[in-house]
C-alpha cells in the first residue's frame, strides 16, 4: 500500500489533546502572574483585592481568572508581580513533534498580525524535552507555520525587543503556552530613572514591605542598607 504522504515528507503525528484556553469571544480568561519565591501569598492577596477570581498560588507564580480589564489593572497596580501572562493553551508535549503540533493548533492570526515581531521564552523541567532553547525554536516553528498556512506571511523574530513575547513552560511533559501582557518586567514601570547596578528590584522591595506589613506610618529600619 502506498503511503498517504509524499516521499521525503515527515509524517505528522496523530491528533492530540490540545486545550486552547483563549478565545477572543470569551469574557473570562486565565492568567499567571510571576513573582519571587516566598512572595506568592503576598501576590495572591494583591490579585484578590483587584477582583481576581479562582486565585491559586504556586511556586514562583499565581494563577487567576478575570477579564481583560483585570489584566490591565494587574499590570498597572500589582506591586509584587514581575509579569502577567495570558494563558493560551495547555497540552502534553513529551516530544518535539508534540510541542510543534500543539503550538500550531493555537489560532495565532486571531491574536496579532504577521507584521509584528516575536520572541519565545521557554523553560523546561523534568521533561523529555530538556533544552529550553530547542523548545523555543520548535514553538517558533509552530507559530510561523500557522501564519503561513492562514495568511501566507509570517512574523519576524526579534529576540531583544519583540512586539509580542510568547512564554512557554514545560513541566513533566505538560506544556503551557502564554502571551506576555506586560512587555518589560514590571519593576521597570518608571519609578527609578537611573538605577544602580546593585539596586534592589522595586517589585521585590514592595513585596518585602507587604510581607512585613509595613504601612508607612512608622520608621523603617533596613539592616541590609549599604
Amino acid at each position: 500500500m502506498s503511503p498517504s504522504f509524499a516521499p521525503g515528507e515527515a509524517k505528522r503525528p496523530r491528533a492530540m489533546r490540545v486545550a486552547v484556553a483563549y478565545d477572543v469571544r470569551m469574557r473570562t480568561h486565565r492568567f499567571f502572574a510571576t513573582t519571587f519565591k516566598g512572595l506568592e501569598d503576598v501576590l495572591a492577596g494583591e490579585i484578590a483585592s483587584l477582583g481576581g477570581e479562582d486565585v491559586s498560588a504556586g511556586p514562583g507564580s499565581v494563577a487567576f481568572s478575570g477579564d481583560m480589564a483585570l489584566c490591565y489593572r494587574a499590570n498597572l497596580w500589582l506591586r509584587s508581580a514581575n509579569r502577567v501572562v495570558l494563558l493560551l493553551s495547555e497540552f502534553p508535549a513529551p516530544t518535539p513533534a508534540a510541542l510543534y503540533e500543539g503550538t500550531r493548533e493555537i489560532p495565532w492570526p486571531d491574536l496579532f498580525p504577521p507584521d509584528r515581531t516575536i520572541a519565545v521564552d521557554a523553560t523546561v523541567r523534568d521533561s523529555g524535552i530538556t533544552h529550553s532553547h530547542f523548545a523555543a525554536q520548535k514553538t517558533k516553528d509552530g507559530i510561523v507555520d500557522r501564519f503561513r498556512d492562514a495568511v501566507g506571511r509570517r512574523p519576524d523574530v526579534d529576540a531583544k525587543t519583540p512586539e509580542v513575547r510568547i512564554v512557554v513552560r514545560i513541566v513533566r511533559d505538560e506544556c503551557a503556552v502564554s502571551l506576555d501582557t506586560s512587555g518589560e518586567s514590571l519593576n521597570r514601570r518608571g519609578y527609578r530613572a537611573n538605577p544602580s547596578e546593585a539596586s534592589l528590584k522595586e517589585t521585590l522591595a514592595a513585596g518585602l514591605l507587604l510581607l512585613a506589613g509595613w504601612q508607612g506610618g512608622e520608621p523603617l529600619i533596613d539592616p541590609a542598607c549599604g
